[in-house]
């Protein structure tokens, strides 16, 4: 059964990308939990790439309001973390 590995990261980002793509081509189950929206759908060509969140709403770096989100989805982040049932974060 191949490993599980969850990352907490931003999606659109080519390092997280990198990272994930690399993962699941050596043949691990990748879930990725993002707090911005994908700016493409770099992840429908890698079926064991999972993405387990990322809201409809675009970054904005420098808001305040933004920071807090990391406070309102720490609920969604503790379920997918139940639901994925990651060996490694």
């Amino acid at each position: 059964m191949p490993k599980r590995i969850f990352l907490l990261a931003d999606i659109s980002s080519s390092h997280t990308q990198k990272w994930a793509i690399g993962l699941a081509l050596q043949g691990f189950s990748v879930g990725l939990f993002s707090l911005h929206k994908s700016s493409d759908q770099w992840h429908k060509n890698y079926p064991s790439i999972s993405i387990l969140y990322a809201p409809g709403t675009s970054r904005n770096v420098n808001s305040l309001l933004n920071k807090l989100k990391y406070v309102f989805v720490l609920p969604k982040l503790k379920k997918a973390l139940r639901i994925f049932k990651p060996d490694i974060l």
